[in-house]
C-alpha cells in the first residue's frame, strides 16, 4: 500500500470536505436497534475529558468517574446513582488513578495543548508536576506499571526527549530525540511509541526498544483498540476515513466519515453490546476545539456504518456492563451537558 503522509489544513470547511458545516448536534445515521439515554446531566467546565469505570468509592460495586476540566463526579455503575464530587483541576487530559495500588485515588493531569503534566489530590493540591522545558509544556503523559510492582510510573513524551518517572515525579530514564509524536499503551502492559516516518516501536520498563512495526502510513497519533479480533491500531485521517491497521502493519478497515470537519485525532473503543456475540467498532472523530463537536460512529463486527450522530465535543468514552443482560453499554460525554448511554434494544440486527 503506498505510504500517506497526514496533512493538516488550516481551515475546517476545506477539511470537512463540504463547502458548509451544521454544528447543530443531531442524528445523522438513526438505527431502529440503538437505544440512547441520558444518565448523567450535570454542566461539565471545558466539557467531558474522560470517563472510566472502576472500584473508586467504598460504596459496592464499581464505579463510574466522569472527570471533567476542573471536576470529578463517582456514579454507581449499577445504576448512575451520584455518589460524590470533588472539584480537582485536572486540566486537559485528567485521568483518575491508584498510584500505589493501596486505594488512596490521585488525577493524573495528562497534558496535552498548553496543558501542564503532574498528580493532584482529589481536592486539586499538587503531589507533583514535571515541566524539563521552562518554555513549552510536555505534550503528554500516561501512567503505567510495567514492571508489575503494583505501584504507577510516568512516562512523558515532551518536544525532545522521552521520560520515565517514578511515582514521586523523579526522573529515572530519559531517551533524546525529536522523532517521537505519540505514546500510548497495548494491553495495559506494553508502552507504544510513534516515530517519525510512521514507526511504533515497543519499550520495555528499562527503555529498551522490544520491537517496531512500520505503518503503511505516516500519523501523527494513534489510538489501540481491541477490534475486530486482536488489538490493533486506530489512525486518521487519510481519505476521510480512519483506518484499523493490525499488530502486522496491515490495514483491515477503514471507516468513513464523511461530512464532518475532522481535526483532532480520532478514538476507538470496542463494545460487546451482545454476550457472547463479537464486537462493535466505536469511534469519537473531532473537529478543532473553535468548533467544539464530536462526531459519534458505531461500526458493526463486519463493519458496516450502524450509526452516526454528532455531540458536543467531548474525548470521554467508556464500556459499563447491562447487569441485566450480560452485555455491555457505551457511555460518552456529550460536550458540557453531561454523559449519554448507548446499548441495543434487540437481537434482531446481528452483523
Amino acid at each position: 500500500m503506498k505510504r500517506l503522509t497526514l496533512l493538516f489544513l488550516p481551515v475546517y470547511l476545506v477539511l470537512s470536505g463540504c463547502t458548509t458545516f451544521d454544528p447543530t448536534p443531531r442524528v445523522l445515521l438513526d438505527s431502529s436497534i440503538v437505544q440512547k439515554t441520558q444518565v448523567f446531566e450535570e454542566f461539565v467546565s471545558g466539557y467531558v475529558k474522560r470517563i472510566q469505570v472502576g472500584d473508586y468509592h467504598s460504596s459496592s460495586g464499581d464505579e463510574i468517574a466522569i472527570l471533567g476540566q476542573c471536576d470529578v463526579w463517582l456514579l454507581a455503575a449499577s445504576n448512575y446513582e451520584l455518589l460524590q464530587h470533588f472539584a480537582t483541576g485536572g486540566g486537559l487530559s485528567p485521568q483518575l488513578i491508584d498510584v500505589q495500588g493501596d486505594g488512596e485515588l490521585s488525577v493524573m493531569r495528562g497534558g496535552g495543548g498548553f496543558g501542564g503534566v503532574g498528580l493532584l489530590t482529589l481536592e486539586g493540591e499538587s503531589h507533583w508536576g514535571f515541566r524539563p522545558n521552562s518554555n513549552l509544556a510536555p505534550q503528554k503523559m500516561i501512567a503505567a506499571d510495567l514492571n508489575a510492582d503494583g505501584a504507577l510510573e510516568f512516562y512523558v513524551l515532551d518536544w525532545d526527549a522521552l521520560y520515565q518517572l517514578d511515582s514521586k515525579g523523579n526522573v529515572t530514564w530519559k531517551v533524546v530525540g525529536h522523532e517521537y509524536r505519540d505514546i500510548g499503551l497495548v494491553l495495559e502492559d506494553q508502552l507504544m511509541c510513534l516515530k517519525e516516518g510512521g514507526v511504533l516501536e515497543r519499550y520495555d520498563f528499562n527503555g529498551e526498544v522490544l520491537s517496531r512495526l512500520e505503518l503503511p502510513v505516516e500519523p501523527y497519533h494513534f489510538d489501540t483498540v481491541q477490534w475486530p479480533d486482536d488489538f490493533s491500531f486506530l489512525v486518521g485521517y487519510f481519505g476521510r476515513c480512519v483506518l484499523i491497521i493490525d499488530s502486522n502493519g496491515e490495514v483491515v478497515f477503514e471507516g468513513p466519515l464523511d461530512g464532518f470537519p475532522l481535526y483532532h485525532p480520532p478514538q476507538a473503543l470496542s463494545v460487546r453490546f451482545i454476550e457472547g456475540e463479537p464486537p462493535y467498532l466505536v469511534v469519537l472523530a473531532h473537529s478543532r476545539s473553535s468548533v467544539g463537536r464530536t462526531l459519534l460512529a458505531i461500526f458493526t463486527p463486519s463493519g458496516e456504518m450502524l450509526y452516526q450522530e454528532i455531540l458536543g465535543g467531548t474525548r470521554g468514552m467508556c464500556v459499563n456492563v447491562n447487569a441485566a443482560t450480560g452485555g455491555e453499554v457505551l457511555l460518552v460525554g456529550d460536550g458540557t451537558t453531561g454523559v449519554l448511554e448507548y446499548q441495543l434494544n434487540s437481537r434482531s440486527t446481528r452483523n
